[in-house]
């Protein structure tokens, strides 16, 4: 036996014709001529959005510095993981410095989503230490080595440098599966992916050699 019904959207009722049948309007998305493409993003964090500073042994002591990648006017940028470097030309380095620094920053760095709509969300505070920046990126030490030698790279730049690389995939905070969703950076708001220096970084190589960070992801463009 068939029943009357009625359709609510909201507080919105459809338009219905005399026989009781829905007007439909056939529709495309994109619209009819235009396609979405996913280009590959790869873009180094830089001082101020300059495109060229990604050393980050900078003094943000005093003003606090700034390197980050921000949001398009044209596409969209999905941004799924960002990969940090942090080295120092030493035979020692261990996971309570900074770098192969004696001891933690006094501030620490951080990074920061700012978003148009949710205001700052930070990923990464008092980022410190080697640690921080390894917990951060949710990663965990090998079984049987040290944490040291879990992810300690060596002769990256030289014959003496050690270093630490970390990876920060967003998968782990829930977007999607590994490599395909990310932090989305909209099209056409002031949106940033930020990293901030709060202390003097400008050490020797031998306390620090390398700090970078660059962003993998996509853009997607419509054509």
């Amino acid at each position: 036996m068939s029943r009357n019904g009625k359709i609510l959207y909201k507080n919105l009722s459809p338009s219905v014709n005399k026989d009781g049948l829905l007007f439909e309007i056939d529709s495309t998305f994109p619209p009819v001529g235009e396609e979405v493409q996913n280009i590959i993003y790869v873009q180094p964090l830089t001082l101020n959005n300059d495109g060229i500073t990604t050393d980050m042994k900078v003094d943000g002591s005093t003003t606090v510095q700034e390197f980050y990648i921000e949001s398009e006017n044209d596409y969209d940028i999905i941004i799924n993981s960002v990969s940090f470097f942090i080295g120092a030309e030493t035979n020692v380095i261990d996971l309570f410095e900074f770098g192969a620094i004696n001891g933690t920053l006094s501030n620490g760095c951080q990074l920061v989503y700012e978003s148009s709509k949710y205001g700052e969300i930070f990923i990464g505070d008092n980022l410190n230490s080697n640690f921080e920046l390894l917990r951060m990126c949710n990663m965990n030490p090998e079984f049987g080595l040290t944490s040291n030698e879990a992810f300690e790279i060596v002769q990256t730049f030289s014959n003496n440098d050690r270093g630490y690389f970390f990876i920060l995939k967003f998968s782990n905070y829930g977007y999607e599966s590994e490599y395909r969703g990310g932090l989305r950076l909209k099209k056409n708001e002031k949106e940033r992916l930020v990293f901030k220096i709060r202390d003097d970084l400008n050490f020797i190589v031998s306390e620090l050699s390398s700090l970078n960070g660059t962003a993998y992801g996509y853009k997607t463009v419509t054509s």
